[in-house]
């Protein structure tokens, strides 16, 4: 269960997910951007400091199951060599931008 009311990257989403386990999570925008690659996982959310959605959520969590490839298929999404790699462009753009 994560209710953060803020998130970076949630490398405990990411995780979770790519572990097989189901993650019940507030309704963050990088929740649903991360989770895209398991829409079965959409039932799991429930609104910031909505306790009662939240209970819901741990009660339906038994029943909801997903294809432990798409899992797999989005923690590669979110490997530390993507990951690496978009950083790296990040930073080029910066410096084309800043120095020229």
């Amino acid at each position: 269960i994560t209710a953060s009311h803020a998130e970076g990257l949630p490398l405990n989403v990411i995780e979770g997910v790519a572990s097989g386990c189901v993650v019940i999570h507030s309704n963050l925008p990088i929740f649903g951007e991360i989770l895209e690659s398991v829409p079965q996982m959409a039932a799991l959310r429930f609104d910031l400091g909505n306790v009662s959605q939240c209970a819901d959520c741990i009660l339906k969590a038994p029943s909801v199951t997903f294809d432990r490839q798409e899992a797999l298929e989005m923690g590669r999404l979110y490997g530390r060599q993507r990951m690496a790699l978009q950083y790296h462009r990040i930073y080029q753009q910066l410096l084309r931008k800043y120095l020229g």
